[in-house]
């Protein structure tokens, strides 16, 4: 089931919780149709974008969490930098890798090239010093195994 039209267009299956109202799926539009845009035009397959809605009365984060091997998305975040960080990881089918930022900085430049000069030059730097952040997270987050967590942001669900 659709709420909008524009869904329909979408190059990928979307799906969404039951309890998603619309205007929680309206939040996630210019992700979206930032994902198909440059997914099209570069030919990147992706399969699936799924939304992770938390109760909105929790604080925004934004962050997301791709499967290269099958072309999953799933977004906690509905800014457009988080969907093309996402996007990011399925066209280089890396982690946070050299040949990853290259193609995320790409994709900046394509969608907003006057935003992409602020990102090149902090990019590489950032996401070096945060795979250590990332390692740690995931180190902790597979120790608690029994607790069950949103699998793209840690949250409790």
């Amino acid at each position: 089931m659709s709420f909008f039209a524009w869904e329909d267009d979408l190059p990928f299956n979307l799906s969404y919780p039951k309890r998603a109202e619309p205007k929680h799926i309206k939040l996630f539009k210019k992700s979206l149709q930032a994902i198909a845009d440059l997914s099209r035009r570069h030919r990147i397959r992706v399969s699936d974008v799924k939304l992770h809605i938390h109760d909105f009365q929790q604080p925004y984060h934004a962050l997301g969490y791709a499967v290269s091997e099958t072309s999953e998305i799933t977004l906690c975040g509905w800014d457009v930098e988080t969907g093309l960080h996402e996007l990011a990881h399925i066209w280089s089918g890396e982690a946070h890798t050299t040949l990853w930022a290259e193609r995320l900085l790409q994709l900046h430049k394509e969608y907003s090239p006057r935003r992409a000069k602020k990102w090149e030059k902090t990019l590489f730097k950032q996401y070096r010093a945060a795979r250590t952040v990332i390692k740690e997270r995931d180190a902790a987050l597979t120790r608690k195994k029994s607790v069950r967590r949103c699998h793209a942001c840690g949250k409790l669900d």
